[in-house]
């Protein structure tokens, strides 16, 4: 069971310091907590393989899973773990991933919807990854069993598991069935 965190003010390095043994993101100068789901955890995982198959497969670039991200101009300070990130190869410099927190915008973004996330939150989240400059962001409903999909200046799509997703211009050839993010649950 998880305690209660009370909001706590410090700053971005002392929270990128310290040990964290849950999710936790660093937005407005406080520590919030990411309480995710089974459900929500184990598509994340299927997500992330998927991606990182295909993506190391063909040498695409780095697919990581709550990894921290610090790449916000407009809030330099703010660090967030997207469940599932992409970035494209010859991004890093050196290709190399650094020993912190990554400053370097991912291309793609994932977020699954957990049955404790507030939609604001979530939209909040988009927003924040899309002003970083976040070329596409999927989020993933398991209860709706559904993707959006989410562009700069182009409308949401809004994919069932009918339907292909791809990776468009930002991950070159890559599409499987919806369906297959939902196939273990």
């Amino acid at each position: 069971m998880t305690a209660l965190l009370e909001p706590k003010i410090m700053t971005q390095i002392a929270f990128l310091e310290m040990e964290h043994d849950g999710l936790f993101e660093f937005v407005n100068g406080e520590i919030v907590e990411k309480n995710m789901g089974a459900i929500s955890m184990e598509i994340g995982n299927v997500i992330l393989f998927i991606l990182r198959t295909y993506c190391y497969e063909h040498k695409l670039g780095r697919v990581m899973m709550e990894q921290f991200f610090q790449c916000y101009s407009d809030d330099p300070e703010r660090v967030r773990r997207p469940d599932v990130a992409f970035i494209s190869k010859g991004k890093l410099p050196g290709d190399k991933l650094p020993e912190g927190a990554i400053s370097v915008v991912p291309d793609l973004v994932v977020e699954v919807v957990s049955p404790y996330d507030k939609q604001y939150k979530v939209d909040e989240k988009v927003k924040e990854y899309l002003d970083a400059g976040v070329r596409i962001v999927w989020v993933v409903s398991p209860p709706g069993q559904y993707v959006r999909i989410y562009r700069n200046g182009r409308p949401t799509t809004e994919l069932s598991i009918a339907d292909t997703i791809t990776g468009e211009d930002v991950i070159a050839g890559f599409s499987c069935k919806v369906s297959e993010f939902f196939a273990t649950i």
